[in-house]
């Protein structure tokens, strides 16, 4: 928002918002918070303690300093809507938040891109990054992959046995040999952040994974589009 959804906003930059509503439809809190500069929100997902995550980013210092231009954020709200906690990180280029889940032990695991060098080298153009937070907003563990052309992850999932499903696009050879323009690419986590697996598929034309989804045996579903024949 620009205005003033759920507090002031006297810079008139855009705030991220937060806001709980019932099982009626009524609305039980809102949250709005945010720097002089600009704050989005991407992801929402409840903590399995009647709390919830979210995440986005910030061109500002919402939760710390900014490391330069836009950051990254994960914060923690209790079921009353008060802040547990929050955490920004990032590179000194652009990093963004697209997707969170909640893991086992009542931490989130979150996953975005990055034009910087989050963890390591940055591969060239957008890397794909995956990270892990505790209860606490302790970060446990970041993996940043990538190959010389964009990559992104658009959608994270646990896989219910402490490890993550993630998800997302590349131009490059990420996890197989590229088919041509964008594939579409799954990869598999362990809790520790150790890569299991990773699949690249697609055809000569535009592949992306959009959405993600356990199947309550250990297996995923994954969704998404395609310019060409893929199915």
């Amino acid at each position: 928002t620009t205005g003033d959804l759920g507090g002031t906003n006297p810079s008139n930059a855009s705030d991220a918002w937060l806001a709980h509503i019932d099982g009626m439809g009524n609305q039980t809190w809102i949250r709005q918070f945010g720097t002089s500069s600009d704050e989005w929100m991407g992801a929402a997902a409840a903590d399995g303690s009647g709390g919830v995550f979210v995440t986005g980013d910030t061109e500002g210092s919402l939760g710390g300093p900014n490391a330069g231009n836009l950051d990254y954020w994960l914060a923690r709200y209790d079921s009353s809507g008060n802040l547990t906690w929050l955490r920004q990180f990032g590179s000194s280029g652009t990093d963004q938040a697209l997707a969170l889940s909640p893991d086992e032990s009542d931490g989130a695991f979150v996953c975005g891109q990055t034009y910087g060098s989050l963890i390591g080298h940055n591969s060239g153009s957008s890397d794909a990054w995956l990270a892990r937070y505790d209860a606490a907003g302790k970060l446990q563990w970041l993996r940043q992959i990538g190959t010389t052309k964009a990559d992104r992850a658009f959608a994270v999932v646990s896989d219910g046995l402490s490890g993550v499903y993630v998800c997302g696009l590349t131009e490059g050879n990420l996890g197989g040999q590229s088919s041509g323009s964008s594939d579409a690419w799954l990869a598999r986590y362990d809790g520790t952040g150790s890569q299991i697996w990773i699949r690249q598929f697609g055809t000569s034309a535009a592949e992306q994974a959009w959405a993600a989804a356990t199947d309550g045996s250990g297996g995923v579903y994954v969704t998404g589009y395609t310019a060409g024949s893929l199915g």
